[in-house]
């Protein structure tokens, strides 16, 4: 756990199976963290600001890249605006926990590799921008789109969305443009009936 600030300018790296706390005000003065690489592992945050960079610094946007099935994971309910962006290279994991929202203000979603939601919390997104061409996969818990436009990458059918838990659920609460083409129900990989559900609120 680093719940200092952290000082100086540069990129962070995460590797190693382990996971790695942030819980410092990494939008303080002297701190700018430009891009951050999730390698291996989790990396848990509760707060934007615990993953910078320092608004005055003039470094945004930036992006927080997933890679080799790593983790971005929170038990709180925090709120990434449309300065960062969330990259996926081959696959990625975005994980909330019982209870909890991570909110996209925004943020969008890009690269090509395939985004694994975990965790019975919900996501919510109103990024109009997303250029993630890989599919999703929700395991537990709720995606949730507020607006009109590309929220998840999913304009055009680049993406299928795999509802693969029981109780998960993709809710479109635009205005049906971010339908992806394809829906899937799958068995859930950890047993049991499937009870997943997809809920398109306008159209």
């Amino acid at each position: 756990t680093l719940g200092g600030t952290l000082l100086g300018q540069g990129n962070i790296g995460k590797s190693g199976n382990g996971t790695l706390v942030l819980s410092g005000n990494n939008r303080a003065s002297g701190s700018n963290i430009t891009d951050i690489t999730i390698a291996g592992g989790t990396l848990s945050f509760s707060a934007n600001t615990n993953l910078g960079p320092n608004p005055n610094s003039g470094s945004f946007p930036n992006f927080i890249t997933l890679v080799n099935n790593a983790t971005l994971s929170t038990n709180a309910s925090p709120t990434l605006d449309g300065n960062m962006s969330i990259f996926v290279n081959g696959n990625g994991i975005l994980n909330v926990g019982a209870g909890q929202t991570l909110t996209l203000s925004g943020t969008p979603l890009e690269g090509s590799g395939n985004l694994y939601k975990t965790g019975t919390g919900n996501i919510t997104s109103s990024a109009t921008a997303s250029t993630l061409t890989g599919n999703i996969f929700i395991q537990e818990g709720f995606l949730i789109t507020t607006a009109s436009g590309n929220t998840f990458g999913l304009a055009g059918g680049a993406s299928s969305v795999y509802l693969q838990g029981a109780g998960s659920g993709y809710w479109d609460n635009g205005n049906g443009s971010n339908d992806a083409d394809n829906l899937v129900i799958t068995p859930n990989p950890n047993g049991g009936n499937n009870t997943s559900f997809f809920y398109t609120m306008s159209k």
